[in-house]
């Protein structure tokens, strides 16, 4: 990932993760300039995403990158302002940080012939893109 697909990505998870926690002064969106904040910051968000994904050319790896960015700040921000982390919601949102980095990290499969597994004799497993004719 390039670093300016980086710092979009970064921007929109801060960006989402303000938002997400304005929404707690924007009383139900019952209160005006918190509302205005609220829709603000989801639109500049997403606007941000959507430069990743033009810059990254695929939507879920993009995607999930920022929603593991926004879930570690939302929850810092929530911590800082009160809410209280288990040990099961601490490993949850490890669960999504860490899929998300994969996503990143691991390079998508080259367009092609899908690979066939197919069992061969003794309980071994051969795919179809390996020997002569693969």
């Amino acid at each position: 990932m390039d670093t300016r697909s980086l710092i979009a990505a970064v921007a929109a998870g801060l960006l989402f993760a303000i938002g997400g926690m304005s929404m707690r002064a924007a009383e139900g969106l019952t209160r005006l300039w918190p509302t205005v904040w609220v829709f603000a910051s989801f639109v500049l968000g997403a606007a941000a995403l959507t430069m990743v994904v033009r810059w990254q050319g695929e939507v879920g790896p993009s995607y999930m990158l920022v929603i593991g960015i926004e879930s570690v700040v939302a929850t810092a921000l929530g911590v800082a302002l009160g809410d209280r982390l288990s040990p099961l919601r601490l490993g949850g949102i490890a669960l999504v940080l860490v899929g998300a980095i994969l996503l990143v990290v691991v390079p998508a499969p080259t367009p092609g012939r899908p690979v066939e597994v197919r069992p061969i004799a003794g309980g071994a497993v051969a795919d179809s893109s390996s020997g002569p004719l693969g």
